[in-house]
């Protein structure tokens, strides 16, 4: 990097993403923006002391160096979900589908658990007994055995 071309900064969100070394190097030496580095280093894997590319800029930092003409942005074709947008995303999905239906979006309905109560009330304490505890033939030839 000589400093006469502007580096290439991918936006992901309100962030950017550096992915060349020499770049972070010349944004960190030369014009004092350190960003994040936020990768995973293949050969550590169970740490997070160290991490390696892509190298992360606030969105101060682009607004800065976009500015002073230190940068150039660009996107992918395809974008990647931030937490943001996937947060806004499910929200307004919860929305739409809660003014399309009536019923809540919850699945435990009281007034529902209150009919089927008084309409099988009878055979659900019937299952209840059955199911009450019952000790095995083991357990109650051990306390036969040492209650002589």
């Amino acid at each position: 990097m000589t400093g006469a071309e502007p580096i290439r900064v991918q936006v992901v969100g309100d962030y950017g993403l550096v992915w060349s070394i020499p770049d972070v190097i010349f944004l960190r030496t030369r014009h004092r923006i350190m960003g994040s580095m936020i990768g995973g280093i293949s050969a550590f894997k169970c740490q997070v002391s160290v991490n390696g590319l892509p190298l992360q800029l606030s969105p101060d930092e682009v607004t800065l160096a976009l500015q002073q003409g230190w940068i150039e942005l660009y996107q992918t074709s395809m974008p990647v979900p931030t937490a943001l947008a996937t947060a806004k995303q499910q929200q307004q999905q919860h929305h739409s589908a809660a003014e399309t239906t009536q019923n809540p979006p919850c699945r435990w309905q009281p007034d529902l658990v209150g009919q089927k109560q008084k309409q099988y009330g009878p055979q659900l304490q019937q299952q209840q007994q059955q199911q009450a505890y019952q000790p095995s033939r083991d357990v109650v030839d051990y306390d036969e055995y040492y209650a002589a």
